[in-house]
């Protein structure tokens, strides 16, 4: 199969490659840069081929990547409808270690519980979550 360059691809080839290096230039600036070694992601270094949908990203159980799970810190507001995010409270093996805090919700895992104006609307449930949380004192953030 022949590598057709980014410019002269055409038509669903054209914007495969283009998420594709997209994917993976998103993968590469998190530190990701270690494509999957399935037949599937062919992928080499920092050439993308045009098959290449993905990288391996380390996931929670739930499906959301450990990079997208450390950024949830902020502002942080508990709804009952319409949620950015469904969590599980749990006691053991949480996915993320939530810290409330007062002010300057700015390291990963700090949540600061607000009314009104959030950077994520958050909702308890007790099936089928996004990911799990444990709140902790100290020492927030993922493993």
């Amino acid at each position: 199969m022949e590598i057709p360059e980014p410019g002269k691809a055409r038509g669903r080839r054209r914007a495969a490659w283009g998420a594709a290096c997209l994917t993976l230039a998103a993968a590469v600036v998190q530190g990701l840069d270690r494509p999957c070694s399935s037949s599937r992601m062919p992928c080499a270094g920092a050439v993308c081929l045009p098959r290449a949908p993905e990288v391996c990203v380390p996931e929670t159980r739930a499906g959301i990547g450990k990079a997208r799970l450390a950024a949830i810190h902020g502002r942080v507001q508990w709804v009952k409808a319409f949620p950015d995010y469904k969590v599980k409270v749990v006691d053991a093996f949480p996915d993320l270690k939530v810290q409330i805090v007062t002010t300057f919700p700015d390291a990963s895992g700090k949540w600061q519980i607000v009314d009104a104006f959030p950077d994520y609307k958050i909702q308890r449930v007790d099936a089928f979550p996004d990911f799990t949380i444990k709140f902790v004192d100290a020492f927030p953030g993922t493993d």
